[in-house]
């Protein structure tokens, strides 16, 4: 993997020995800005955004009544597959990532469209004080109904997103 990569940061001191070509302060430069480097990163970039728009796909024609285990489990067999006999690669480490992604962000919102599908909905928290009824923030309960009405015409023209683990 980058044979010229490695023969623009070492040379042969003797049988089996090698020296560094650049200074240790530049190895990174020298590897991030090597193009066999940005070529393969490159490589691994359209190889996930393949992966990311085939799943996106998935999520967004999820239905409610889907088991979500049943989601995330297909999610992972695909992104496995998706990885495997990768160079440079260890398919079990972007699991690994898809998996923590998981448990923070997007189990919560499976279960959610599960329970509800792709419902979105306003509502309003009135709140009663001593000889005065307001809204959240400080507005009236009128201006409150016209902020909710406004929100709920926008949410019913938005079309659905997928999670943001497939917008990166």
């Amino acid at each position: 993997m980058c044979p010229q990569l490695r023969q623009t940061l070492f040379k042969v001191n003797r049988p089996g020995y090698l020296d560094l070509t650049v200074s240790k302060q530049a190895i990174k430069t020298s590897i991030y800005g090597h193009p066999e480097f940005v070529s393969f990163i490159d490589s691994m970039n359209a190889l996930f955004a393949g992966w990311r728009e085939q799943s996106a796909e998935t999520l967004k024609s999820l239905q409610a009544g889907l088991p979500p285990q049943t989601v995330i489990a297909q999610l992972a067999e695909d992104l496995l597959a998706h990885y495997t006999d990768k160079p440079l690669i260890e398919q079990y480490d972007v699991y690994q990532h898809l998996m923590d992604y998981w448990v923070a962000t997007m189990q919560d919102d499976c279960y959610l469209i599960a329970a509800d599908g792709w419902k979105v909905e306003t509502y309003l928290i009135i709140e009663v004080k001593k000889n005065s009824v307001v809204g959240r923030h400080g507005h009236s309960v009128k201006e409150c109904q016209a902020l909710m009405n406004q929100a709920r015409a926008h949410t019913q023209t938005s079309t659905r997103q997928a999670p943001a683990f497939f917008n990166t």
